[in-house]
């Protein structure tokens, strides 16, 4: 009785260091990044549940900004774009647009990057961030 005890504790110790060791090192969390001014949030991560992962570029201030244009880049290469037309008009001011639909997990030694352009105040901004590994909410 007192072997099975036993036996079945450190069953469960190796399970759980296993599980630990796959979550910090296998699974993938979020890319992320955010323009200089705050103003952007540009993310690429795994939807729930499922096996593809969405870019989205979210506002994060309530200035009155319009979204133009959004390019990613992987190592260096445009891979997708988004650009604002007229039927859109609306989705260019709500708080988060869907950029990149159904798209692969990344690899480790991947370099995520997007230009991200918008109007603000009647003027023209463009700008280009890195998006970094962050734990997903």
């Amino acid at each position: 009785m007192k072997k099975k005890w036993i036996a079945s504790i450190i069953f469960t110790m190796v399970l759980g260091i296993g599980i630990t060791i796959y979550c910090l090192f296998f699974e993938q969390n979020k890319l992320s990044g955010v323009t200089s001014n705050g103003e952007w949030e540009v993310s690429y991560s795994k939807e729930r549940e499922d096996q593809y992962w969405n870019g989205f570029v979210s506002k994060k201030t309530s200035e009155d900004t319009e979204l133009k244009r959004v390019v990613f880049f992987v190592n260096g290469k445009e891979m997708v774009h988004y650009e604002q037309d007229e039927q859109e008009k609306g989705a260019a001011h709500s708080g988060s647009v869907n950029v990149v639909w159904l798209g692969d997990a990344p690899e480790k030694n991947e370099q995520f990057e997007a230009v991200v352009e918008w109007n603000q105040n009647g003027e023209h901004y463009k700008e280009r961030v890195k998006l970094t590994e962050t734990n997903q909410k």
